[in-house]
């Protein structure tokens, strides 16, 4: 029976043009391609101050001051703020990593674990954080006043 099925298969996959024997090294190297160019993208091109909250740890627990973003998409203060935070991040970070924004708006463990770790009850949520200790972030929300806060 699976010999059969694997013949109608092959059959069918064949009548496309697309999967003819010759055109499936084409085929290989475009899809060979494509993986590693989404590598590269996430690996290197992805903004800086993105961080998942996986890494969240890896981060905050430096000497520097961090500045974290605790951010939802589907939150209107959020999409307000992220243009003045990835302005002044931009700046901040030329030097490594010294503000990050973190996605918790999706409700995944992993997020809803930092939730609970940092007691964020609304959104946006900015912390300052130095040698692993969480504050407050007070200050106004303008790029001078989070480049301040870093120095």
């Amino acid at each position: 029976m699976l010999r059969s099925m694997n013949k109608k298969l092959s059959k069918v996959m064949f009548k496309n043009p697309m999967f003819k024997k010759d055109h499936l090294p084409k085929l290989f190297v475009v899809m060979l391609i494509l993986i590693v160019l989404f590598y590269v993208y996430n690996r290197f091109l992805k903004e800086g101050f993105e961080c998942s909250p996986k890494e969240v740890d890896k981060h905050i627990h430096q000497d520097d001051k961090i500045l974290a973003l605790f951010y939802a998409d589907w939150c209107g203060h959020c999409k307000t703020i992220k243009p003045v935070w990835k302005e002044a991040a931009e700046e901040a970070n030329k030097n490594g990593k010294r503000m990050i924004m973190i996605d918790v708006g999706g409700k995944t463990a992993d997020q809803q674990a930092l939730i609970d770790k940092y007691q964020i009850d609304g959104f946006p949520t900015i912390l300052v954080f130095q040698n692993g200790k969480a504050e407050p972030y007070s200050g106004k929300r303008d790029v001078d006043a989070f480049l301040k806060t870093l120095n």
